[in-house]
């Protein structure tokens, strides 16, 4: 993943997700100290979908209260 933009990923469809070698690259960069909040916002509802999908309630609220896309947005929306 050489692209550094976010432009790529936040054109996306709010619920779309990566592919599982791409999500890990990109949770990596949202991981990193002074990442950007969009990404961190990425990463948390990639993951909140996995914790759903294991029926992980409790992760999937404490993701969603720490953001799921930027506040009353389309994004965040879609994604509660």
């Amino acid at each position: 993943m050489s692209d550094t933009s976010l432009d790529p990923l936040l054109a996306q469809d709010p619920i779309w997700r990566p592919a599982p070698p791409d999500a890990a690259e990109w949770s990596r960069r949202a991981d990193e100290p002074g990442a950007p909040e969009p990404l961190r916002q990425e990463a948390r509802w990639w993951r909140a979908h996995a914790a759903g999908l294991a029926g992980d309630w409790a992760e999937v609220s404490r993701l969603a209260e720490a953001g799921l896309g930027e506040p009353f947005s389309l994004r965040e929306a879609s994604r509660l």
